[in-house]
């Protein structure tokens, strides 16, 4: 009955990470529980409401909740693995974030989150799983004074030609990298 929506995305959506972070610990001093907990009451109750209360949960929690959150959507998907949740996780963040979700989902679900995408993904999706999970892409390039060109039209013929694989080349390189790959 008595949510106000239109307050509730004002309240939520106008702040950042860091404001909502302090509204939390000022609503857990005064009511002894996490915002979270407040939006799960006043959304929780209809289906049709899905997704409107997993993005207020999504906008309350911290990042490293939030990426944890994330993954267990991917993983607890009826299919089995939600693809296109996995691949939102594993491409839209930084892999020390990537990491770091990995630590915290293994902690939690006392399993191994590589040995579970192994048995339930297949083909070039394990691929690209298991190789951006380890959070190796070369994100720190800076400028374009990090792009190598030469590099870049190197893997563009080679990945033309069939002499290159496109997960390791795209995966390994910074997305600038890509750009130059792309360009070439």
């Amino acid at each position: 009955w008595g949510t106000d929506d239109t307050a509730l995305i004002r309240a939520l959506a106008t702040r950042n990470k860091r404001s909502l972070a302090r509204v939390n610990v000022g609503y857990r001093q005064k009511h002894g529980e996490p915002l979270q907990q407040l939006v799960d009451a006043e959304l929780g109750g209809s289906s049709k409401n899905q997704w409107y209360l997993y993005l207020a949960k999504f906008l309350v929690v911290q990042e490293e909740q939030a990426d944890a959150m994330i993954l267990d959507l991917a993983m607890e998907s009826p299919e089995g693995v939600d693809h296109a949740a996995l691949s939102e996780f594993l491409c839209a963040r930084h892999p020390k974030r990537v990491r770091a979700a990995k630590i915290r989902w293994e902690q939690s679900h006392d399993d191994s989150l590589v040995d579970k995408l192994a048995d339930h993904l297949g083909g070039d999706m394990q691929k690209l799983a298991l190789r951006l999970l380890k959070g190796k892409r070369d994100t720190d390039a800076g400028g374009d004074d990090d792009v190598d060109e030469g590099l870049a039209r190197k893997q563009a013929h080679q990945l033309k030609d069939g002499l290159a694989d496109f997960i390791e080349v795209l995966c390994d390189n910074s997305p600038k990298q890509n750009l130059a790959v792309a360009k070439v």
